[in-house]
C-alpha cells in the first residue's frame, strides 16, 4: 500500500519499496529491548538495524529503477554531512523505535516500540549516534554492492565501446591484397638479435644514475576488493591476448560462497580451505577425490593442476566456464591453502587478495582467472552472525608458470633450462623488480623462489617479452609505501634490487659472474646509496645492526610480521619487519639447513641416543657439509654476521657483499670451523657450525 503522508517524491517512492520489502520483517517480534536500557553503548539494536538497512536498500532500489547510474548511487555513501545513506538508515532505525513519527506510514500503527518509556527527545540523539556508528563500521556490505554494480556498469560500457570500435575498424579496413613475404634467413637473424628493450625510464636511470624522474603509481584497488568481499564476489584479472595492456579487474557471475558450498557438498572442501585438518588426508583427498595433480607446495599453500576432464569432471560442473576451460587446458592452476595455513582476518585476506590482483593488473604478477574468498568461520566462535569477525581463506586459479627463478639458477638444472649466463633473463628479472618498485611496493620475501617465469621450459637465447612475475605477495611481506607521484620509487628499487641480488649471488656462488649479473647495475646502486644521507626512506633507515640468535631456545622465536609494531605500511614498521626477515634468511636459514643435513646426522639423537647413523648417512652428511655449507652457505652468512657490528645501512652492506669476490668471502670464514675429520659426537653445534 502507498503511504498517505506526503513528502519528497524520492522519500515517498522509497517508502513504498520499504513497505513491500519488509512486510515479513515487520511481523517479527521486536529485538533488542535490553539494549534500550543501556543506550549509551555503541551496540546497535538488532531489530532497528534490520529496518535501517532495509530502508537504505529501498532508496537504492528506487534510484536504480529510475536509471540513476551506479556511480551516482555510490556517491550517496560519500557526499554530504551526513551522507544520504546515513540519513536513510536513520529513518528506518527511527521508525522501529518511534513508529508514531510524523513521516511514518499508517502501516506502522500496529508496530509496538521496544523503547518503553523513553521519550522522543531522549531517543533522537542516540539514534543519530547509532546511525553514524553504522555508517562508519557496518555500512560496508551495502556500499560494496553498489561498488560492484558500478564496476560492472563500467565494464559493460567498455565492452560496448570496444565492440563499436571493432565494427568501425572492420568497415574501414581495405580489402587485403596478396603479398610475397620478404622474410629471409638474414632478416630472421637480425630480428632475433634485437632482443628486449628495457622501459625508457629504467633505461635512462641505468645509463645516467643521477636521473630523478618522477613515477606515478597506479590507483589502488583495495576499496574495490573490500567491496568484492563484502558482496561475496569472485574477482578476475585476465585477458585473452598476449598483450599486457588490456588487463582489467572484473567479476564472475557466480557467488564465492555458492562455489564454496558446492565444493563442500562434493567432498572437495579442501580446495577452498574448508577441508580436513590432517595434512596427509588433505593431499590424498585432492588427489583421489578431486582428481588433481600436485605441482608444488609451500608451508601454507599447494599448487594443483587438472590432467583433463576424465580426472576431474567436477571442474566443468562447478566452475564458471571461463575458469574451467583454462584449468582443463593447463593454462591455470589452483592455488589453495594447506591445513597448516591459519585462517585470515578480514583485513589480512583483503590485503593478500589486493596484492595478488594489483600485481596482475600491473603486469608484474600472474593473471588471475578467479580469486575466491572463502569464509571459514567467525571469531570468537560464540559471536552472532552479525557481529562476529569473519575468518577467511583464499583460493585462486592462477596463470600457470613454467619454472621459478630459483630453479633456473639451481646448480643441478639442465643447461638447456638454466639461466646462469643468460643476460636477457637477468634483464627480465630486473624488469619485474622495477615494476613492483614503480608501483610503490617493497617485497620483504623477495627470495628467488617467489619469482616465476612464463617462458618455454627450454629457455630461448632471445626472449620476445618480459615474462618473470612475482608471487606469494601476502600483505605482511608485500607492502605498499608510495601511492603518489614522486622520485622515491628509485630508493624502493634500490632496496628491492639489493635484496634480490644478495639472494642471487648466494645461490650462484662459484657461478656468479659480475659481467652478467652485477657490472651493469653497479654505478646505479652506488649513486643511489650516495644520495641516502639526510633522506628518510626504507633504504636510508634500514640499518644492519643488532643481535640475532641462530641456535638455542631464543632462535625459535619469530614475531608475527603483520601485527603490532611490525604491521602496516609506515616506513618504521616496514624497517622492523625487513630486518627480521633479512636476518632470518641471511643468518638463521643457513644454520637451519646445516642442522637438517649435518648435525642431526652426526650428533646423538635426542630421542634415542643409542641410535647411530650408517656409514652412507655419515658420508652423505660430510660431503654436504664440505661442498655446500663450507663453500656456499657459510661464506655469505659469516660476511653478514660480521657486518652487524659495523652498523651500516643494509643496502651499503649488500653493496660490499656484491663487490667482494667469492674467493675473498671464503677466505673470510676459512678458520671459522674445523674440517670434518675433526668432528665427533661430543662436539657442540656451536663448534661444528662455526657460530
Amino acid at each position: 500500500m502507498a503511504p498517505k503522508r506526503k513528502g519528497r517524491q524520492d522519500d515517498v517512492d522509497a517508502t513504498v519499496y520499504w513497505l513491500n520489502n519488509t512486510a515479513q520483517l515487520r511481523q517479527q517480534p521486536t529485538k533488542g529491548q535490553g539494549s534500550i536500557k543501556n543506550f549509551g553503548s555503541t551496540d546497535l539494536i538488532l531489530g532497528a538495524h534490520e529496518w535501517g538497512e532495509a530502508m537504505v536498500r529501498a532508496y537504492l532500489q528506487n534510484l536504480a529503477d529510475k536509471r540513476v547510474s551506479a556511480s551516482d548511487r555510490r556517491r550517496q555513501f560519500d557526499g554530504g554531512m551526513p551522507p544520504a545513506a546515513e540519513t536513510w538508515y536513520k529513518r528506518g532505525y527511527r521508525w522501529y523505535l518511534l513508529p508514531k513519527s510524523k513521516d511514518a506510514p499508517e502501516a506502522m500503527a500496529e508496530h509496538k516500540s521496544p523503547a518503553g518509556g523513553a521519550t522522543e527527545a531522549q531517543l533522537l540523539p542516540e539514534i543519530d549516534r547509532h546511525a553514524a556508528y553504522w555508517m562508519k563500521n557496518h555500512s560496508g556490505k551495502i556500499r560494496a554492492e553498489v561498488m560492484i554494480a558500478e564496476e560492472e556498469e563500467k565494464e559493460k560500457k567498455r565492452t560496448a565501446e570496444a565492440e563499436a570500435q571493432r565494427v568501425v575498424r572492420q568497415k574501414r579496413a581495405p580489402t587485403p591484397t596478396p603479398t610475397i613475404s620478404a622474410t629471409t634467413p638474414a632478416t630472421v637473424a637480425a630480428s632475433k638479435a634485437q632482443g628486449l628493450s628495457l622501459p625508457p625510464r629504467l633505461a635512462r636511470l641505468l645509463d645516467k644514475p643521477t636521473t630523478t624522474e618522477k613515477q606515478m603509481p597506479r590507483e589502488g584497488i583495495r576499496e574495490l576488493v573490500v567491496a568484492a568481499f563484502e558482496n561475496d564476489r569472485i574477482v578476475r584479472v585476465w585477458n585473452d591476448s598476449e598483450s599486457n595492456n588490456d588487463r582489467r579487474l572484473t567479476f564472475l557471475d557466480m557467488r564465492a560462497n555458492d562455489l564454496c558450498d558446492a565444493l563442500v557438498q562434493r567432498g572437495l572442501g579442501d580446495a577452498c580451505g574448508r577441508g580436513c585438518a590432517n595434512a596427509d588426508q588433505h593431499f590424498e583427498k585432492l588427489k583421489r577425490v578431486a582428481g588433481l595433480s600436485l605441482r608444488g607446495k609451500g608451508a601454507f599453500n599447494g599448487v594443483w593442476e587438472a590432467k583433463g576432464t576424465a580426472s576431474a569432471p567436477w571442474v566443468a560442473q562447478l566452475l564458471p566456464a571461463k575458469v574451467a576451460a583454462a584449468f582443463y587446458g593447463g593454462r591455470v592452476v589452483l592455488r589453495c591453502p594447506t591445513p597448516h595455513s591459519e585462517p585470515l582476518s578480514f583485513d589480512e585476506a583483503v590485503d593478500e587478495a589486493t596484492n595478488i590482483l594489483f600485481t596482475a593488473l600491473a603486469t608484474c604478477g600472474p593473471r588471475v582467472a578467479a580469486l575466491c574468498p572463502s569464509v571459514v568461520g567467525r571469531w570468537p566462535p560464540s559471536a552472532g552472525p552479525l557481529w562476529g569477525a569473519r575468518q577467511y581463506q583464499i583460493y585462486t586459479f592462477l596463470e600457470t608458470a613454467t619454472l621459478s627463478v630459483d630453479a633456473r639458477y639451481a646448480p643441478t638444472t639442465n643447461p638447456h633450462l638454466s639461466a646462469i649466463d643468460h643476460r636477457p633473463y637477468h634483464d627480465a628479472l630486473l624488469m619485474t623488480i622495477y615494476r613492483i618498485s614503480a608501483e610503490g611496493y617493497v617485497h620483504l620475501d623477495a627470495t628467488l623462489r617467489n619469482f616465476v617465469d612464463f617462458y618455454p621450459k627450454t629457455l630461448p637465447e632471445t626472449l620476445a617479452h618480459f615474462a618473470i612475475k612475482v608471487i606469494d605477495v601476502e600483505g605482511r611481506h608485500f607492502r605498499r609505501l608510495i601511492q603518489a607521484e614522486s622520485t622515491e620509487w628509485r630508493y624502493l628499487f634500490l632496496f628491492n634490487l639489493m635484496i634480490v641480488m644478495v639472494f642471487l649471488k648466494t645461490r650462484l656462488a662459484d657461478r656468479w659472474s659480475p659481467k652478467v649479473h652485477w657490472d651493469h647495475l653497479r654505478n646505479l646502486c652506488k649513486q643511489l646509496i650516495d644520495e641516502l644521507p639526510g633522506k628518510h626512506n626504507i633504504a636510508s633507515v634500514t640499518m644492519w645492526d643488532g643481535e640475532f640468535p641462530v641456535l638455542g631456545e631464543a632462535s625459535r622465536f619469530f614475531p608475527e610480521l603483520g601485527a603490532g609494531a611490525l604491521g602496516g605500511n609506515s616506513i618504521e614498521a616496514v624497517r622492523r619487519a625487513a630486518l627480521w626477515q633479512l636476518k632470518h634468511y641471511l643468518l638463521r636459514q643457513p644454520i637451519r639447513e646445516a642442522q637438517a643435513h649435518y648435525t642431526s646426522v652426526i650428533l646423538p639423537n635426542k630421542k634415542d641416543p643409542s641410535k647411530l647413523p650408517s656409514k652412507k648417512q655419515l658420508d652423505t652428511a660430510r660431503d654436504w657439509f664440505n661442498t655446500t655449507y663450507r663453500k656456499v652457505l657459510l661464506p655469505p652468512r659469516t660476511f653478514f654476521d660480521s657486518k652487524l657490528r659495523e652498523k651500516k645501512r643494509f643496502v651499503e652492506v649488500a653493496f660490499e657483499f656484491l663487490e667482494t669476490s667469492v674467493d675473498d668471502l671464503r677466505r673470510g670464514c676459512a678458520n671459522a670451523i674445523p674440517p670434518t675429520e675433526d668432528h665427533h659426537r661430543s662436539c657442540s653445534e656451536y663448534f661444528l657450525l662455526g657460530v
